[in-house]
């Protein structure tokens, strides 16, 4: 079976989604694919994915956030100096945070851990198989220009493991339904259903 790189990186309330192009490298499982990420882009800050180039960032990021990171790479560059993004995107921290380990990786979603105590940060990743929507959460850039779309995943926010929901998650659940009835948001999709991961919140613009 072989994957693409259609993810959501989870940096607090910074996220993106990643896609890829037609010649994107593809790989065998999920784990493969962040940990090739990671080599190539190592969280010790000497090599930055900003830095790629537009056609490598956009052979992992959609057009809207390959253009963000590409604008703001530049921005640097011109007032050599920090602009919007302060942080490495792929550790949300701006100094080397020591190593990390990738938790019980599934076909759509992978969380990565990193190891230093002092930050505990998750990075939540959802994968899509080449051709094939796996979860329910992978959608469109037009829908995600209509919406505003928070996923949170189980493992890194506490709410239990992959699919299985803790108290914490169910209350949640619990929550953001009730909040869909009364039209607070106007759409959720649950990390305990089939092919998800993550809590998917809606609230239309």
């Amino acid at each position: 079976m072989k994957y693409k790189l259609f993810t959501f990186i989870f940096l607090s309330f910074f996220f993106g989604i990643t896609n890829a192009s037609n010649d994107e490298k593809c790989f065998k499982d999920s784990k493969s694919l962040i940990t090739n990420l990671y080599k190539n882009y190592p969280v010790d800050g000497n090599k930055i994915i900003e830095n790629a180039g537009i056609k490598t960032i956009s052979r992992f990021f959609t057009n809207q956030l390959t253009n963000m990171l590409v604008k703001d790479y530049e921005c640097r560059n011109n007032l050599n100096g920090v602009c919007n993004i302060d942080f490495n995107i792929l550790s949300n921290a701006q100094d080397d945070i020591g190593k990390f380990s990738i938790l019980q990786p599934t076909d759509n979603i992978v969380t990565v851990k990193f190891d230093t105590p002092t930050h505990g940060e998750f990075i939540d990743f959802l994968i899509e198989n080449k051709g094939v929507r796996v979860s329910k959460h992978c959608v469109s850039e037009e829908q995600y220009r209509k919406n505003n779309i928070i996923d949170l995943g189980t493992n890194s926010n506490g709410f239990g493991t992959n699919s299985h929901l803790n108290a914490q998650g169910k209350k949640f659940k619990q929550a953001c339904k009730d909040a869909k009835l009364n039209g607070i948001i106007s759409g959720f999709i649950s990390g305990d259903e089939p092919g998800e991961g993550a809590m998917h919140i809606e609230i239309t613009q």
